[in-house]
């Protein structure tokens, strides 16, 4: 990894300049996973910290003007907040197994194209439901852990951004 890695808040970094910057805003409160937490006693604090959640986006989007982005989040309600994704791709487009929408709002680059080696992706059966497999195993896990794997990027839409997007 070149340059240095910034760990603290990124809006102190406003007065730097960026060639590119590809974000991954915390998911938590978009994830139509989630959704199922908006009704019952929790529903109203879930529905502040989604706002809060969609306050930090928009500032993160907005910083930097003119500068080429790409955000990346699951499918979730961050389309009818802010606006459709402009690419969902799979990581089985780009040579990783598991099935996950990656849904990518761009500014100033293009869209992805796949990479491959296409491969199928790794869904099973469990009581005659289909699931990913990564999702599915994650259930055993502690609830901290059980949200960092969830979390986790796939090396090979990662490994596109920077052929694709990185400077020569």
């Amino acid at each position: 990894m070149d340059g240095p890695h910034y760990q603290g808040d990124v809006f102190d970094l406003e007065s730097e300049h960026f060639d590119l910057i590809v974000a991954h805003p915390p998911c938590t409160y978009f994830s139509l996973a989630g959704n199922r937490w908006l009704h019952g006693e929790g529903g109203p604090e879930r529905l502040e910290r989604r706002a809060d959640a969609l306050a930090f986006w928009m500032r993160l989007w907005e910083a930097w003007p003119g500068t080429p982005r790409a955000f990346e989040n699951p499918r979730g309600t961050i389309s009818t907040l802010f606006r459709k994704p402009d690419q969902t791709v799979f990581p089985w487009e780009f040579g990783d197994r598991p099935h996950k929408a990656v849904c990518l709002w761009l500014d100033g680059v293009p869209p992805l194209f796949r990479t491959g080696p296409l491969v199928e992706d790794d869904r099973i059966m469990v009581n005659g439901q289909r699931w990913a497999k990564w999702y599915y195993e994650s259930f055993s896990l502690p609830k901290a852990e059980r949200a960092k794997a969830r979390s986790v990027f796939f090396p090979g839409i990662a490994n596109a951004m920077a052929a694709q997007w990185g400077t020569p």
